[in-house]
């Protein structure tokens, strides 16, 4: 069972989406990318490359701040409450990396859909899988 949290954000977006994207956060061990690439036989990586497991919704993850402060001077709501932070995590051993990000994209459209730019980042560094989200708190 997953424990989930959110909070407010009022100082900065790109700063928690700075914190969520964090590469040594959301980079696979080379263990876990030795396993991704067993179980599939047909993507093969190039020696050196990483994977990052962060998917934007309604934004792209590689410039989801931007993109998120420009839907709020859009409509006039800069400042103030700037973003949501949430973050869903599980007990050590209960998923995998890749089934810990599934559900996470999977959280974020059942609970936001379409009605709010979210970025979603799996965390690979602390041993127990969790996501973080970022959420738009203005409606698109």
């Amino acid at each position: 069972m997953a424990v989930t949290k959110i909070w407010a954000i009022h100082d900065s977006v790109s700063r928690v989406v700075d914190y969520c994207t964090n590469p040594s956060k959301t980079k696979l061990s080379d263990l876990e990318q030795v396993l991704l690439y067993a179980a599939d036989k047909e993507k093969t990586l190039d020696e050196g490359e990483q994977q990052y497991a962060v998917t934007g919704i309604g934004c792209r993850a590689e410039s989801a701040a931007k993109e998120m402060a420009a839907v709020q001077r859009r409509f006039g709501k800069a400042g103030g409450n700037v973003a949501y932070h949430a973050y869903q995590s599980f007990k050590t051993g209960e998923v995998t990396a890749e089934e810990c990000h599934r559900i996470g994209v999977e959280t974020a459209r059942r609970l936001w859909g379409n009605e709010r730019q979210v970025l979603v980042a799996t965390h690979f560094n602390t041993g127990t899988y969790h996501n973080h989200f970022v959420v738009n708190p203005v409606n698109m």
